[in-house]
């Protein structure tokens, strides 16, 4: 593998591998690892590497048997859709805050060689 944006090519792999061992959502596990690497990267990797990232966001009744009139059921599945939904959404968040991070982390660099420059 060759290197990606800051990784060595083993390191991703070892990433993946590491992800694929905890068990976690996606978004725990890169929150458990400080968002290192981001929510989007390791997607991005998951995504070239052909491996399954996880539960979607959506929860699907393909086959299921709710009558309409089972109300508890439906409230059920809506409220299993609502959580997965939210999960997704605190993940493109904390991916979101990462990048943020990193962009004032480059401003802050970009503001001191700029103060270095014109002195």
């Amino acid at each position: 593998m060759q290197q990606v944006k800051g990784y060595t090519g083993d390191q991703v792999a070892a990433i993946i591998a590491e992800y694929k061992q905890s068990g976690k959502p996606i978004t725990v596990f890169c929150k458990d690892r400080g968002h290192k690497p981001a929510y989007q990267t390791l997607k991005g990797w998951l995504d070239l590497a052909g491996v399954h990232s996880g539960p979607k966001a959506t929860v699907s009744n393909a086959g299921s048997t709710i009558a309409p009139t089972d109300f508890k059921a439906m409230k059920e599945v809506f409220e299993q859709q609502k959580k997965a939904y939210a999960d997704n959404l605190n993940g493109v968040i904390d991916g979101l805050k990462a990048k943020i991070a990193d962009l004032q982390k480059d401003l802050a660099a970009a503001e001191a060689e700029l103060e270095e420059f014109t002195k």
